[in-house]
């Protein structure tokens, strides 16, 4: 027989599903391979279709997983798959279908899981699976479901109503990454023996609606994620949840973004150990009442309302966490909260306060006087971007082990005073950002600083446009890898302390450039631009203070009667050194006044002539004049 196409037939070649349907309808699918599982014979063909029959016609076993032998390889070309007669599960039914990433149907008429105890990994990683028909699995025996249609992707719909789960042990993974589906009824479980739920519903996107009220979770000892990066979801019901046994709550509502509400009252806290992201990413809830939470056995509290944006308050005034080693990230970018009551507080036993209270931007106080920090290792941004914040008490802190402060209250706006004079840096590394964008600071007391160990000091001090002086002068620059702009916009500084063992690593960015020169307190000359006094600086030889010249101007008038009738020559004086002649002045012929322009901050003491016969002779009139900076 000759086939005739026409050209516009042709073009639909172009179309894959096209010539799916068109190749199944005029060609006939051709045998790929074949082989046996257990007393079972499989099939595929040329379409994709993987077909499972009885070796004997009538009833057959599936061998396991592990007894596929080559058959796996063959994996990524099966599309479908079906069963003729009655083809009995085996009982390990872990991994047998797994991984099957281009499985597009599954239909499970003729297939029997009556004898199945585990059921583990079954259909995991099957991402193209579009639709599957298990209505009618029997899974009495069943005890472990763990990860049985994890990341079934596109799947939109599964039927497990008639699940009987009442041997079931492991839940954990069960639907996770199961992003296309819009709902699970699961009312019908019966958890009575689950041990393990650990996200069960983990990354279910576009799951609406879940109900769980009917859940029975007394023996359950794992919670970690069960509904994490369930987005969709606004409401869950776990108010009949029994949690006495359970241990790990971590992630338990993680990016749980829709939830505007969740009722914990009936939390039995007592045993859980790790709380770490348990509400975190929760963006819409406004409340979250934890006061009934017991938290004397729990050692991780890392990240636990970290990114809750709507959260105006939070009570945590109860909590126990005399165990608690990590809290970084606690309260991180709660943007709403505007006070956290944390004076029962016990840290004596934390290590990590990294990013702590970062971006909690409408934070205006907060009361660390418990605080005990002498275990603590990690600071890095711990009040980062705590924009209302106008002033942080942490003369408690004992800083002795910390090895990290970078950014540790960079972005903090609004404080206009903060005292580190007791802090112990001798173990830090990192001090990059440490203050940078701290725009209404005028001080800092770094006098008790060492930096013998510090690597990073990259924008330290950037952006702090009200600060007028810096003393670094106990800085020790010896590790230093990173300095670029220290001090860069620090548009106010007039007055730098530098010490003999610092020194400009980069020679270029660390400072700002200034329209007026630099000139070491004291002296007139030689005066330096940024750029020059970066590249001149040798700590050995140079150490000292160094003030900007802000193009100061004074005028004193020499015919001044009460200092000297007969005065026609004026300078100025320093620790009885000249310092600004006469001649450096520029003399007004209308009212006689000398004006000096560039002149550095300081006390002056002005001495003129004794009389006109005697111009080189000056003497101290006992009067002076004070230039600020």
């Amino acid at each position: 027989m000759i086939l005739i196409f026409s050209a516009s037939f042709l073009l639909l070649f172009k179309n894959e599903s096209v010539l799916t349907s068109i190749r199944k309808n005029f060609f006939k699918a051709t045998t790929v391979a074949t082989g046996t599982t257990g007393t079972c014979n499989w099939t595929l063909d040329s379409d994709g279709l993987l077909l499972i029959e009885p070796t004997n016609g009538v009833s057959g076993t599936m061998g396991t997983y592990s007894s596929w032998g080559t058959f796996y390889k063959y994996n990524t070309q099966i599309t479908s798959i079906k069963f003729n007669a009655t083809v009995y599960a085996p009982v390990n039914s872990e991994k047998l279908f797994d991984d099957f990433r281009y499985l597009m149907s599954f239909d499970g008429n003729n297939f029997n899981t009556q004898n199945v105890t585990n059921m583990s990994y079954m259909f995991n990683g099957c991402k193209a699976l579009v639709e599957m028909d298990v209505s009618n699995f029997n899974t009495q025996g069943v005890t472990n479901m763990y990860r049985l249609f994890t990341s079934c992707s596109v799947l939109t719909e599964l039927d497990v109503s008639s699940f009987n789960t009442s041997n079931v042990i492991n839940m954990s993974t069960m639907f996770s990454g199961c992003q296309a589906l819009t709902e699970i009824d699961v009312s019908g479980f019966n958890t009575s023996n689950v041990i393990d739920m650990s996200h069960m519903f983990a990354n279910c996107q576009a799951l609406t609606e879940i109900d769980v009220s009917n859940f029975n979770t007394q023996n359950v000892t794992d919670m970690e994620g069960v509904f994490n990066g369930c987005q969709a979801l606004t409401e869950i019901d776990v108010s009949n949840f029994s949690t006495q046994n359970v241990t790990n709550m971590r992630w338990m509502f993680h990016s749980c973004k829709a939830l505007t509400e969740i009722d914990l009252s009936s939390f039995n806290t007592s045993n859980v150990i790790d709380m770490s992201n348990m509400f975190s990413f929760c963006q819409a809830l406004t409340e979250i009442d934890v006061s009934n939470f017991n938290t004397q056995n729990v050692i991780y509290m890392n990240s636990m309302f970290s990114s809750c944006q709507a959260l105006t308050e939070i009570d945590v005034s109860n909590f126990n966490t005399q165990n608690v080693i990590v809290m970084n990230a606690m309260f991180s970018s709660c943007k709403a909260l505007t006070e956290i009551d944390l004076s029962n507080f016990n840290t004596q036993n934390v290590t990590n306060m990294s990013f702590m209270f970062s971006s909690c931007e409408a934070v205006r106080e907060i009361d660390l006087s418990s605080f005990n920090t002498q275990n603590v290792t990690n600071m890095d941004h711990m009040f980062y971007a705590c924009y209302a914040l106008s002033e942080i008490d942490i003369n408690n802190f004992n800083t002795q082990n910390v090895t990290n402060m970078s950014s540790m209250f960079g972005n903090c706006i609004a404080l206009t005073e903060l005292d580190i004079s007791n802090f112990n840096t001798q173990n830090v590394t990192k001090m990059d950002w440490m203050f940078d964008n701290c725009s209404r600071l005028t001080e800092l007391d770094l006098s008790n600083f060492n930096t013998q160990n510090v690597t990073s000091m990259a924008r330290m001090f950037s952006d702090c446009r009200a600060l007028t002086k810096l003393d670094i002068s106990s800085f020790n620059t010896q590790n230093v890898t990173s300095m670029v702009y220290i001090m860069n916009n620090c548009t106010k500084l007039k007055s730098l302390t530098l010490g003999p063992d610092f020194s400009f690593i980069h020679k270029t960015y660390e400072l700002s450039t200034y329209s007026n020169p630099w000139v070491k307190q004291g002296t007139t000359a030689p005066t330096y631009t940024s750029s020059e006094l970066m590249n001149a600086y040798n700590g050995s030889t140079m150490a000292g203070t160094y003030v900007r010249i802000n193009n100061i101007r004074i005028s004193i008038n020499k015919n001044d009667e009460s200092w000297n009738t007969n005065n026609i020559k004026v300078a100025l004086y320093q620790n009885g050194t000249e310092v600004y002649s006469y001649n450096q002045g520029e003399i007004s012929q209308v009212d006689g006044t000398i004006t000096w322009y560039d002149v550095a901050p300081g006390t002056y003491d002005i001495y003129s002539s004794k009389n006109s016969n005697d111009l080189s002779t000056l003497v101290d009139t006992g009067k002076d004049i004070v230039v600020s900076e």
